[in-house]
């Protein structure tokens, strides 16, 4: 702390060696077991008025255990809240290098050289405040940026950092022996992969011990081991270790777990990742694996890429990003299917089963949930769900859970029943409804006042819900304006069915793009309300056919 003043009326009132500074340790992210030992200081100033400056000035020493010579800064140069001035002024020793580049903003550095030094000056008055935008694409930057490096190749990113992931360690006796029963159970090299990655996956807590060199540097694979547990930096390695030891050719690579996207867009710099993946190659086909994933499904050909966008491979050779792909689904990644049993016999319930289908990375979810979840927690969410749509429904059965790890699909059913008075009581037969769950209400829709960037939609979006009713007494028609409902960024489709005693109608939802254009924000958010008209349906199930008809 060099300088800490109040400026009032013109009068400076020194408080920098008057005020009391405490020291406090806050964990932010402790319950997602990451611990950064991050301090924080706090100075309470008192009798501090309106109209009053507070004129403070610090310096901050760093001294990185990584690329100790390399230069890497990113800030940002549009607020969304009034600023005076900004300035900010970097200095290097003449004849080195400093690139820099600005990101959705024309700001460019005054540069001067001067007593063996050069200095780049980035300087603001009274900037025009700029409107919040929020669900942006990650690759695009609401705020202007400017980021400085003192390189501009991928290729010295990778030199200064590969040495600290030394994928010749030695491993543990113990799983080195857990390593060769993997080898004497499978030959081929798909499979191998698969038990090694589970084996790193779920066997190993994820924990983070960002302090100091933790923040860059992983640990040795006999601490890992022998601890069970460790960050994105630690499991990486060892599962590479793990798959070279099985034959597999594997590397590192680094990513960013928010904003792998925009990648591309930056400047080279450590600080640009915050994530570290492993690259594995077996043949000609390349597979991108997260060992920080817990219970990940599927084998080698199913198995879900990460949706990190780009990595930077700590591999020999390597100087540039890789893009990893995002397949589009070829199945519903959520498909439900309810049955309603209308009562056959006057006083009976009426009976409903749901049979909930999840593949994919909706698959590795649900898993995910359900070990982390009691049932009983999920039953009662799902009965408050459809008690929301018909009261006094209740569950009649243990939730039925399938899970079927190798071909990634997890099945979970339900069974209801409601009874006669509540069915017929408040006149819910004659105003039944039929709904499709298809979370729409989770899409981002944000005012499109002063909006210049795109609305981020994510991952690709695949889901069915099939709602069935069966003991009916007429045959049931879809409403007649029903149509498909198709728009640039998806599509909603509604197939009926219909017998003398049974009606079924299968929705279908499926996302065509990430992102909408901001030009398109006001068809977009139509068609979500026509989504959601059209996936919810009500009929007169009272209604008896009149015979003849």
């Amino acid at each position: 702390m060099n300088r800490l003043h109040i400026v009032r009326g013109g009068e400076i009132i020194d408080l920098t060696q008057k005020v009391k500074i405490d020291i406090a340790r806050r964990e932010r992210d402790a319950e997602k077991g990451v611990f950064d030992g991050r301090l924080t200081a706090y100075m309470n100033l008192e009798d501090v008025r309106v109209g009053d400056i507070i004129d403070w000035a610090t310096t901050i020493v760093r001294r990185p255990a990584v690329a100790v010579d390399e230069i890497f800064q990113a800030f940002k140069v549009e607020w969304n809240v009034p600023v005076s001035r900004f300035r900010i002024k970097v200095m290097v020793p003449q004849g080195r290098p400093l690139f820099h580049q600005s990101r959705e903003t024309d700001l460019e550095p005054e540069i001067r050289s001067a007593g063996g030094s050069t200095a780049y000056v980035w300087e603001l008055i009274d900037p025009e405040p700029i409107a919040d935008q929020p669900n942006a694409p990650p690759d695009y930057p609401v705020q202007g940026i400017v980021e400085i490096s003192s390189t501009s190749d991928w290729a010295d990113i990778v030199a200064v950092t590969k040495p600290h992931y030394d994928l010749t360690q030695e491993l543990p006796e113990q799983f080195r022996e857990r390593l060769a029963a993997i080898a004497r159970r499978t030959s081929e090299p798909q499979d191998r992969l698969i038990e090694a990655l589970r084996l790193v996956q779920d066997d190993l807590r994820y924990i983070s011990l960002a302090m100091g060199t933790g923040t860059y540097i992983p640990r040795s694979p006999m601490e890992v081991v022998r601890s069970g547990f460790g960050d994105c930096k630690d499991k990486s390695m060892l599962l590479a270790i793990a798959l070279r030891t099985l034959g597999i050719e594997a590397d590192v690579a680094l990513t960013h777990s928010r904003e792998g996207l925009a990648l591309p867009q930056r400047l080279p710099g450590i600080p640009v990742f915050d994530h570290v993946i492993v690259r594995a190659k077996i043949a000609d086909r390349i597979y991108w694996l997260d060992p920080t994933n817990y219970l990940q499904g599927g084998r080698a050909d199913t198995l879900v890429p990460p949706t990190f966008g780009y990595a930077l491979p700590l591999a020999e050779g390597t100087a540039a990003l890789e893009a990893i792909p995002r397949p589009q689904p070829m199945d519903p990644a959520t498909a439900i299917h309810e049955t309603f049993d209308f009562p056959k016999v006057d006083g009976d319930p009426l009976k409903l089963t749901v049979l909930s289908t999840y593949r994919a990375e909706s698959a590795d979810w649900m898993r995910y949930r359900l070990k982390n979840e009691s049932t009983a927690k999920l039953s009662n969410d799902y009965v408050a769900y459809y008690n929301g749509q018909y009261p006094g429904i209740h569950s009649v059965a243990p939730l039925e859970v399938a899970d079927d790890r190798e071909l990634n699909i997890v099945r979970v059913t339900e069974r209801y029943e409601l009874d006669t008075a509540d069915l017929t009581g408040d006149g819910l037969t004659k105003d039944f409804p039929l709904k499709a769950d298809f979370a729409l209400g989770d899409f981002p829709n944000p005012s499109r006042v002063g909006r210049t960037a795109p609305v981020w939609l994510g991952r690709p979006v695949f889901k069915q819900h099939t709602a069935l009713v069966r003991n009916l007494k007429a045959r049931f028609a879809p409403p007649e304006d029903t149509k498909p409902t198709f728009a640039a960024f998806g599509a909603l489709t509604a197939q009926t069915d219909a017998t003398d005693t049974s009606f079924q109608v299968v929705w279908t939802f499926m996302t065509h793009t990430d992102r909408i254009p901001p030009g398109y924000l006001k068809s977009y958010s139509k068609t979500l309300d026509a989504f959601w008209r059209d996936t919810k349906w009500n009929y007169d199930f009272s209604y008896v056919a009149k015979p003849g008809q």
